[in-house]
């Protein structure tokens, strides 16, 4: 799902987007594993399309993952 959002946002020209943590809340997917693969997920799409103009890409957290909570930004 990552990746089919960060195609379309280069296909229409965008260079940032927020993603929340799906899954999280009532399908009770551990968010570290989520916030995990999300971030697999741009990585390997910076690796596949080192043309992209994305430059930011922020995960959206609930307050209560204080543990998962850090701002990290990565080049892609």
């Amino acid at each position: 799902m990552v990746k089919k959002c960060l195609k379309c946002l280069d296909r229409n020209g965008y260079c940032s987007i927020a993603i929340p943590a799906l899954g999280t809340g009532k399908l009770f997917y551990s968010y570290i594993h989520v916030a995990r693969t999300m971030l697999k997920a741009v990585e390997e799409y910076g690796k596949a399309f080192p043309e992209t103009g994305i430059k930011r890409v922020l995960f959206v957290l609930h307050p209560s993952e204080q543990e998962c909570i850090k701002v990290n930004e990565i080049t892609i």
